[in-house]
């Protein structure tokens, strides 16, 4: 925890004049006060992110790619599109600059360590005198973590500057959600058995799963088609990066764009062709019929302990418009369970134990990954103090 005469110290220095901050200058400034500790997010990060690992689905290599990315046109980073990592001695977290030239905010993603208290607040500090107002954030905190850091008086709870005020705290306002596996489906060739639990909402909730995963295998056997898996390659991030893109034009179309989300966000993780032995894994889902094939799912997966992993992206296109026109859409829709359902079948076999879906920023979201089972994983989000 950092010291009392130390965070007045960094409180108390003279500001300078306020400055707008686009992420250009703002990123350049960061790796030119912090040149020993800053650097790209790229794999060569993981090994630090190992040092301090938890089994948190902050604490992910995807997790950066994913929350600290900058590739969407209003706050795009051009020398460091998939953001930046401050490593430094006992801390480490991600660093995303969401700011232009109208405002906006900085995140520190993850911070880890036993110093990463005091770092993140030195990060913060320097930014927040550098371009007075401008908030700084720390996500995906553990409980424990979020309690101290607010203890040293440098950070408030978000609710005294939120996000956004439909979603406070992004997708952390609906907590993160971990699925025990094989209280969800049973492993076997013929397709998992989906399982019903104890307790009548979680009776309603997993014989939706049930039926809308029988629905959609109905779909295939009517139309003679398959629902196939395969890791990403080269070759396909193209066709990833159109379903994913997409995907976002189906919700819009459908009057339900995810607050405060866009395809953008997952060009890090949709680009990304992982090597055999890496911790982390891309999985394309293709709908194969007699003489046509459509990439429609994309996960993006990564082991977090030896029995656990979490899943940085969960897309499926339902909109029956992606069939081939003489296809019976009946039950299609169904595919987004069917194909999540899939996914938990895999990691089971796969020797995995729990999967971590992830935070939402809808109640409608956090429904979907209820009905699965998945039990609550809190975490918080604080803003420093210096730029309020």
């Amino acid at each position: 925890m950092i010291s009392t005469p130390h965070l007045a110290r960094l409180l108390d220095e003279t500001p300078s004049p306020v400055h707008r901050a686009p992420r250009a200058l703002l990123e350049r400034e960061l790796t030119e006060r912090f040149p020993a500790a800053i650097r790209p997010i790229d794999v060569s990060v993981v090994p630090e992110l190992s040092r301090f690992s938890d089994g948190t689905y902050g604490n992910g290599f995807l997790s950066l790619l994913l929350y600290c990315n900058g590739r969407n046109p209003t706050t795009r980073s051009a020398d460091y599109p998939d953001g930046l990592c401050y490593c430094r001695g006992d801390a480490v977290f991600g660093i995303g600059a969401f700011v232009s030239g109208a405002g906006g905010g900085v995140h520190l993603v993850a911070p880890r360590g036993p110093a990463c208290v005091a770092e993140a607040t030195r990060v913060a500090t320097f930014l927040t005198r550098r371009w007075p107002g401008l908030r700084v954030y720390a996500r995906h905190l553990p409980l424990d973590l979020h309690r101290a850091m607010v203890a040293t008086g440098a950070w408030l709870p978000i609710d005294s500057a939120p996000w956004i005020a439909s979603a406070p705290q992004e997708d952390e306002t609906y907590h993160h959600r971990r699925l025990v596996l094989a209280d969800l489906v049973e492993p076997g060739s013929a397709g998992p058995t989906v399982r019903l639990l104890p307790g009548q909402e979680s009776r309603e909730f997993r014989r939706k799963s049930r039926l809308a995963h029988n629905r959609f295998r109905n779909f295939l056997e009517r139309c003679g088609a398959a629902y196939v898996i395969r890791p990403q390659k080269a070759s396909t991030v193209p066709l990833v990066l159109d379903l994913v893109r997409g995907h976002f034009e189906d919700l819009r179309r459908a009057g339900t764009t995810p607050v405060g989300s866009s395809h953008y966000d997952y060009g890090g993780l949709a680009r990304l062709v992982p090597r055999p032995l890496d911790r982390f894994r891309c999985l394309v889902g293709f709908l194969e019929g007699p003489g046509w094939q459509r990439a429609v799912s994309f996960f993006a997966v990564e082991d977090l302990t030896n029995d656990t992993a979490g899943c940085y992206a969960t897309i499926t296109r339902r909109d029956p418009g992606v069939l081939p026109p003489d296809v019976d859409p009946r039950g299609y829709t169904a595919i987004a369970s069917f194909a999540l359902i899939e996914i938990c079948r895999r990691m089971l076999t796969e020797g995995f134990r729990i999967l971590d879906l992830g935070g939402s920023e809808t109640a409608d979201l956090d429904r979907f990954k209820r009905q699965l089972g998945a039990a609550p994983d809190p975490t918080a989000w604080a803003v420093f103090r210096g730029g309020q």
